[in-house]
């Protein structure tokens, strides 16, 4: 990359596919967005990558073992002047160790922070893990939230920055792929989609439970898997899955084959009993293909909310989407969050 050392640097940590969820392709699509800005964009995984998952890309992705990261990141930090380093975090479990140690790599440079997901809010956190927690986030120049909800936390939590609410969705228009993965037996039906990771957050029980009531007509439901599951949930949910005949699921889909998947959905599902702002709600909505979604947070305007577990309110909704009676949601050309995050980047490049 002739010139990189004259430009602005961005490194953006986090989640990078694959697997193919949320973040990971919310991370994707920043960093392209940002080398089409000119800017210099650095990736550092939170995982290492296999070599042939990483083709020939417009920025660079540094793909070491954990301890040459950090001193990677660390030589950034001390020696490169125009640098603003972008945490990305879902999971504040893992963000309560490893927060502490990148903002002790990163101490002497501008930091942003997005807090991605919506989990958090339904933790009973103690004083102490409070005031931790306010003092980690605290320390970065901005602060990102997908969520109102989010907002509304760390503003009460008292940190020492009001919080700028960004949805982590880019637009990405369907991918022209033909979807060729239906089984023989389901090729001329139409189908509902979903996503996520088998964990117990995903209720996917409910969906099946849904499902059931629709043996009999001429709907599949998919189930697309990713991330690291909890083993003995998936046991049960691929087994429950397996046995309901108008259900089938796929794992790891790559990105194009998931996005052509959705163009063409009846609809999409999320059934999450906890959530922050789904990328891929967002993109369902996009591309014009109606929602049901649970009212654990603020949806997006468009969405079918139902409540928590409720598989008869879902059961209606579908039963309304098979008589054609749910209107798709309208096309929105604005709808779409990268502008937000270049004015942020330039702010704190600006604010020396």
């Amino acid at each position: 990359m002739t010139g990189a050392t004259d430009k602005k640097t961005i490194i953006l940590i986090g989640g990078y596919p694959p697997p193919y969820g949320g973040i990971t392709v919310h991370i994707k699509r920043l960093a392209q967005i940002l080398s089409n800005q000119e800017y210099h964009v650095i990736v550092i995984p939170t995982k290492k990558i296999k070599k042939q998952d990483l083709p020939t890309l417009d920025y660079h992705v540094i793909n070491f073992n954990i301890i040459l990261k950090s001193l990677y990141l660390l030589f950034l930090c001390l020696y490169k002047k125009n640098l603003v380093v972008h945490m990305h975090v879902s999971a504040f479990e893992r963000f309560q160790l490893h927060g502490l140690i990148l903002l002790a790599l990163t101490f002497n440079t501008r930091r942003i922070i997005t807090l991605h997901s919506g989990r958090i809010l339904k933790f009973k956190l103690s004083n102490f893990k409070r005031r931790y927690l306010r003092c980690l986030v605290s320390k970065f120049n901005k602060i990102i939230v997908v969520s109102e909800a989010l907002k509304n936390f760390l503003i009460e939590l008292g940190v020492s920055t009001t919080p700028a609410v960004i949805p982590a969705y880019i637009r990405s228009d369907p991918s022209e792929e033909n979807v060729n993965l239906l089984p023989i037996a389901h090729k001329d039906k139409e189908f509902i989609l979903t996503s996520g990771i088998l964990n117990k957050t995903y209720d996917h029980k409910t969906i099946l439970t849904s499902a059931k009531h629709f043996l009999d007509q001429k709907i599949i439901f998919i189930f697309t898997f990713y991330g690291i599951p909890d083993d003995e949930h998936r046991k049960a949910i691929i087994n429950e899955i397996e046995k309901t005949d108008n259900c089938i699921f796929f794992d790891d889909l790559g990105p194009d084959s998931f996005s052509a998947l959705l163009n063409k959905a009846k609809c999409y599902v999320r059934s999450t009993l906890a959530d922050g702002d789904s990328v891929v709600v967002r993109e369902a909505l996009d591309y014009q293909v109606p929602v049901f979604a649970t009212s654990c947070v603020e949806r997006p305007e468009g969405c079918h909310l139902f409540d928590i577990g409720d598989s008869s309110h879902l059961v209606k909704y579908i039963e309304k989407l098979i008589r054609n009676e749910i209107e798709k949601p309208e096309a929105n050309l604005d709808y779409d969050f990268s502008k937000n995050l270049l004015a942020t980047y330039k702010e704190t490049f600006d604010n020396d």
